[in-house]
């Protein structure tokens, strides 16, 4: 009409708007570490909301559209972290990824060791069978069997599993075959799989701090 108003430009107007108001937290954004950004509460509570869609984009596919996990995803809306869980350890595992290995102890133990030592983490108690020390076991996971965050070796000892049950299978059942078959181990064609891509050659530096934040 004679206003010259369109729906196209009223969009664009309002795009603009919203731009406006990104720009001064995204200039703030830039120069500030994922850290930092966490100890600035307004900074930190824009960052989790404008990351909701990186989120989506990038990690739901996974680990679910609200961080509750997937089959053979882990959660990350609990405290429990393989490779740690401070924001600087986050932000490494999404730039560089994460490929954790535990070996296949099928060919290692018998099936009454493998029985014995399921049935002792899924007391939470790995340490109560000498075979957590006899077979090397606190090599990784460490002496009280809570892991060790410098080589992703879960804690044995919360009863939080990375590998959920699968169709009719039980906890222990589960442990039993992590035992037996292992992750990432390429000599066991059964073993279980488990690889977090590197983000930091498709997202930028201020994505991968607000996924981290997120």
């Amino acid at each position: 009409g004679v206003t010259g108003w369109t729906q196209m430009k009223e969009y664009q107007d309002g795009v603009a708007e919203v731009e406006a108001v990104r720009a001064e937290f995204e200039t703030k954004l830039a120069g500030m570490s994922a850290a930092d950004i966490l100890k600035d509460e307004g900074l930190s509570a824009y960052t989790v909301a404008s990351a909701k869609v990186l989120f989506g984009d990038n990690c739901a596919a996974c680990h679910g559209r609200n961080g509750q996990g997937g089959p053979g995803f882990p959660v990350l809306v609990d405290d429990d972290w393989l490779f740690g869980g401070t924001i600087e350890n986050i932000e490494q595992t999404i730039t560089g990824g994460r490929k954790g290995v535990m070996i296949a102890h099928g060919k290692i133990l018998t099936p009454e060791e493998v029985d014995e030592l399921a049935k002792a983490v899924v007391e939470g108690k790995p340490t109560s069978s000498p075979l957590f020390l006899q077979k090397g076991c606190i090599a990784c996971h460490g002496m009280d069997g809570k892991g060790m965050a410098l080589l992703g070796a879960a804690n044995l000892a919360d009863s939080i599993y990375r590998f959920e049950p699968e169709g009719d299978q039980s906890i222990l059942d589960s442990v039993k075959y992590t035992i037996m078959h292992g992750v990432n181990d390429v000599s066991d064609p059964q073993t279980r799989e488990a690889v977090m891509p590197a983000f930091g050659e498709r997202l930028s530096g201020d994505e991968i701090k607000k996924l981290s934040v997120y």
